[in-house]
């Protein structure tokens, strides 16, 4: 997934409308540029124990919020 480019919209107009789990999951993304489900949890601290499906669902979300995009590989 990567994230949606949109000059207007700036990260603390996103803090209103992202959960905090979806802000959470995003600066992860920010920080990696693009990634996948797999990247973002490799990058989650040992104690929050999200599941793929749990992180995927997100994702999901976020890409329905306009907030990211994804493309199939392989």
């Amino acid at each position: 997934m990567h994230m949606m480019k949109d000059r207007h919209r700036k990260t603390p107009a996103l803090s209103k409308t992202l959960t905090e789990t979806e802000l959470e999951l995003m600066t992860y993304l920010w920080k990696l540029g693009e990634g996948s489900v797999g990247d973002i949890l490799e990058r989650l601290p040992r104690e929050r124990k999200l599941a793929y499906t749990s992180v995927s669902t997100i994702i999901r979300i976020l890409e329905q919020k306009g907030v990211v995009g994804s493309r199939k590989e392989g």
